[in-house]
This record gives C-alpha cells, sequence and structure tokens, in this order.
C-alpha cells in the first residue's frame, strides 16, 4: 500500500511543480521519475506476492 500511496504523491507533486518533495535540478522530470519507479516496484511486488506470502508463513510473521 505504501508503495502505491508514495507513488500517488510523487506524481500530484510533480502535476503541481516539484513543491513538496526536494528534486534535484538536473534531473528533469525527477518526481514523474520516481512515480514510475514506484509504479514498477509495486508491480514487481504484485507478480511475486504468492511468494512473498509463502515466506510469510514459513516464519509465521
Amino acid at each position: 500500500m505504501m508503495t502505491y500511496e508514495n507513488s500517488i504523491r510523487f506524481l500530484a507533486d510533480y502535476l503541481n511543480g516539484d513543491v513538496y518533495f526536494g528534486v534535484d535540478k538536473n534531473i528533469e522530470n525527477h518526481n514523474l521519475i520516481r512515480t514510475k519507479a514506484q509504479l514498477e516496484l509495486l508491480r514487481q511486488m504484485e507478480e511475486k506476492e504468492e511468494e512473498m506470502k509463502g515466506v510469510i508463513r514459513k516464519y509465521g510473521f
């Protein structure tokens, strides 16, 4: 959930002119890049969801 939330927050900040999160001015569209990275991480997490659940079951977290 946090990964999705962060992606939305980075996107909102990008659309609002990068006023909340600090950005590197040498990296064009820094918050947009962050948004895409968070969404890719979310995609990978969803892809591995069953594996992660197995680890949780195995170690009793």
